[in-house]
């Protein structure tokens, strides 16, 4: 892999995707830093604690999650302080074909949308298509 990320980080309420998600990134060595979150809550309440230069510069994150979506976080990211989407790439991480869910999307300004679970060709194309 060409760049490695100082950052990133996965919310997903999927167990299993996780997991896999947690080896994938080791084997691929995306990143210095992965964090991973299953409550889009509880991650943006962490990065509402983070500097500017603390912020990881990739969130994926899951369309479908109980409390709140991927679409509601999307939302809610834009008021946290320090987050900007110059600084930071906030991609769709789902399994979900709902053609609604890539409208929304779109509608958010979300502008990269990949299907779980990811695969080495998946990392690959979600550094190149972003970074």
């Amino acid at each position: 892999m060409e760049k490695k990320l100082r950052k990133v980080m996965f919310v997903d309420d999927d167990y299993y995707v996780t997991e896999f998600h947690k080896m994938l990134v080791q084997q691929t060595n995306m990143a210095d830093e992965a964090l991973f979150y299953n409550n889009g809550k509880k991650a943006l309440k962490y990065l509402a604690g983070l500097s500017l230069e603390e912020f990881p510069e990739l969130i994926l994150i899951d369309v479908n999650m109980p409390e709140i979506d991927g679409h509601e976080f999307v939302n809610r990211l834009g008021s946290v302080a320090n987050y900007t989407s110059d600084k930071t790439i906030v991609a769709f991480l789902t399994s979900s074909k709902d053609i609604r869910d890539v409208i929304r999307a779109d509608e958010n300004n979300v502008e990269f949308y990949y299907w779980k679970p990811l695969d080495k060709e998946g990392i690959e194309k979600i550094m190149k298509d972003c970074f």
